[in-house]
């Protein structure tokens, strides 16, 4: 009766919420398979960069959610625009998991499965939102309704990159581990 997922569970369901994993989203319902081509080396290469690019991007947000950061952010004088990069650059990765050999076996698709979906438009008020946030902002008792979404957003945003920058680094580690096992 008090368990809180029961109850944000049927809201999702009611609202037609669908929770996607990235697996879901860069490789749609009906694909083909795809060649196993990626090398074990250039993955691994590429999700350590991809680690330092996430490592760089909490640091934007965490930039932002401190009191200057936050003022210049939710006026768009200081929007995060590297979050379309680092979506883009998200999405390669999971495509180059996806296309190496070890994505066949069972456990390791499981842990590919947990990656959560990414889309930056989520997390950034582009155009015609963010001129209606300006004016909302201008109305002082929807003042705190939007600073409270904002803050949300930007909280939202930064533990969203910390699961993908920890599910990144036990991905990697499965793959360094399986390379080991395999020589």
């Amino acid at each position: 009766m008090l368990n809180f997922d029961t109850y944000a569970n049927f809201f999702k369901k009611l609202l037609g919420i669908k929770r996607y994993s990235i697996t879901d989203v860069v490789r749609p319902e009906g694909a083909g398979p795809e060649e196993k081509t990626a090398k074990t080396e250039n993955l691994v290469a590429s999700l350590g960069s991809f680690l330092e690019n996430i490592h760089e991007t909490i640091d934007q947000v965490n930039a932002q959610l401190t009191f200057i950061g936050f003022i210049m952010s939710i006026t768009g004088l200081r929007e995060n625009n590297n979050l379309m990069l680092f979506e883009r650059y998200y999405k390669n990765i999971i495509r180059g998991i996806i296309g190496h050999e070890m994505y066949d076996d069972q456990s390791f698709r499981a842990k590919m499965n947990e990656f959560p979906d990414f889309n930056y438009s989520n997390y950034l008020d582009q155009g015609w939102k963010l001129y209606v946030k300006l004016v909302l902002l201008c109305i002082p008792p929807i003042t705190l309704i939007v600073v409270i979404r904002h803050y949300v957003q930007l909280f939202s945003l930064r533990g969203r990159l910390k699961t993908i920058y920890r599910l990144s680094e036990e991905t990697m580690i499965m793959i360094k581990n399986a390379e080991v096992f395999a020589n």
